[in-house]
């Protein structure tokens, strides 16, 4: 007979759909947590964004180098999205997780329009186990407010012609028909392996009509 467990009532059964299209969407920031690397002196800013079609991607931003200097894109990031979400760095609320994460609280449920580019499926080695598994990698391009503007844009005292959400979503469009172009062949390619693999392999005498 099973048991219950009262701890599984709050067990997620939520969609978890990867993003896999690259696009100017509006995200909620589920969790955003501060990350430094194992084996160099890097730290960053990774946020755990939901779409409003409920699809998940994870966009890291790093404000620190390898060697440990700042990065001046990573910084120019983070200090964006602070300004559009109109948060002050002191009002962040970082706290240390049971799972001894640091995670920004000041920054967990806010939504925000963003650029994000689809870099496809990679694999990843556990160095660990020895196991490899397939993780999506994301790229932060933009961020804009609920005009859809970047902070340059809004303080700009010039007339804008083409704004940089209009440039992301042309680059996008070829981007996203490129991808699919290109998985289209991979997927021909692997069929044709697995029918050679699959037919039956001649006898030498076979490849001679004589």
């Amino acid at each position: 007979m099973f048991d219950t467990n009262a701890e599984l009532l709050e067990q997620d059964y939520s969609p978890k759909t990867a993003l896999k299209e690259s696009g100017c969407f509006k995200v909620k920031i589920e969790e955003a947590e501060l990350i430094k690397g194992i084996e160099n002196n890097s730290e960053g800013l990774r946020l755990n964004v939901e779409t409003e079609e409920y699809e998940k991607a994870t966009l890291t931003i790093f404000y620190k180098n390898q060697d440990g200097t700042y990065s001046d894109y990573g910084r120019g990031q983070i200090t964006q999205i602070l300004e559009i979400l109109e948060i002050k760095k002191e009002d962040l609320n970082i706290k240390t997780n049971k799972n001894n994460k640091e995670i920004v609280l000041g920054l967990q449920d806010k939504k925000m329009n963003v650029a994000i580019s689809f870099e496809g499926i990679k694999e990843k080695l556990n160095k660990e186990t020895g196991e490899i598994f397939l993780s999506a990698k994301y790229i932060l391009k933009a961020v804009f407010d609920e005009n859809n503007l970047t902070t340059k844009e809004i303080l700009s005292k010039n007339k804008i012609e083409v704004t940089a959400y209009e440039k992301w979503k042309t680059i996008f469009k070829k981007q996203n028909k490129k991808r699919l172009e290109i998985e289209k062949e991979t997927r021909e390619e692997i069929k044709k392996i697995k029918k050679f693999e699959s037919s039956e392999v001649l006898e030498d005498d076979d490849d001679f009509p004589f």
